[in-house]
């Protein structure tokens, strides 16, 4: 059974969304924030899972396109090579495709960046005002191309919107199957090569969006195929089996309960690892 992951506001999009759950339910898999998202459970994790999603559906209503959680998603989404294949979205806000409501939405946005911008030369929290910053800037310059794409897809209506979901998931996914296969290679590679890297260090070297690094390093996390250590840094998964046997011989139960000296133990001990490939 496919997965379909339902993103909308919950302010005005909570109706047509538990419409559409009601119908979709028997035939997929349905994730949405509202019945999959857990009291404690990552944000930026779930994103990931959103898009590993088979087909999403934007049920796009005026508060959506206000709410920063809502764009938030679309800014992450959007920048994933398998996107435009898999993602319909039900316009509920028909007003969007005027260039008043446009013009109205992107002034919405660069007004909250603004604002933002001069909070952060001000602010005694710079750390967590510059990721909200960073936050907004990113939807911001994804605001116009979403409008437009929006514009000049063709959308489909309540009634016809369930068909063109059963449409969409009949798919030849082949080549989408090839695209993802072949990043996360990719960016396994790079992890492997450089034995300690970083999200911004696989940007550099692969190309890809810091969206896309983020969503397959994730993959590969969860698949034990990369790891993080306590500082950030990504290393290939391959050295779980180290980790694991010091944290037998030392008697500690995770990474974490390490004292520096054991940590450095642990780093010679990967270090001869990685030298002897």
């Amino acid at each position: 059974m496919q997965s379909l992951f339902i993103s909308y506001c919950w302010q005005d999009g909570a109706p047509y969304a538990d419409d559409l759950e009601g119908e979709l339910k028997k035939q997929f898999k349905v994730k949405r924030d509202k019945s999959s998202l857990k009291c404690n459970d990552n944000i930026e994790e779930f994103m990931r899972k959103i898009a590993d999603c088979d087909n999403v559906v934007i049920v796009l209503t005026k508060q959506y396109l206000h709410s920063k959680n809502c764009m938030k998603e679309v800014a992450y989404l959007s920048k994933q090579p398998d996107w435009s294949t898999k993602c319909v979205v039900l316009v509920i806000y028909n007003e969007v495709y005027s260039l008043d409501a446009q013009e109205e939405i992107l002034a919405y946005w660069e007004k909250q960046k603004v604002s933002l911008e001069k909070e952060l030369k001000s602010s005694n929290s710079k750390t967590l005002c510059k990721e909200e910053f960073e936050s907004i800037l990113d939807i911001c310059n994804t605001m116009e191309n979403f409008l437009l794409e929006v514009k000049h897809r063709n959308n489909p209506s309540q009634i016809k919107i369930v068909n063109e979901i059963m449409r969409l998931s009949e798919r030849n996914r082949d080549r989408e199957k090839e695209i993802i296969s072949s990043i996360s290679n990719k960016v396994q590679e790079v992890i492997n090569s450089k034995g300690k890297t970083t999200l911004s260090e696989i940007e550099s070297e692969t190309g890809y969006s810091k969206e896309v690094v983020d969503r397959f390093v994730g993959n590969l996390k969860d698949k034990q195929i990369a790891m993080f250590d306590k500082y950030g840094n990504i290393r290939p998964g391959m050295e779980n089996e180290i980790v694991a046997h010091y944290l037998v011989s030392v008697g500690k139960k995770n990474i974490d309960e390490l004292t520096e000296d054991e940590y450095g133990e642990l780093e010679q001990a990967i270090g001869s690892y990685h030298n002897h490939l």
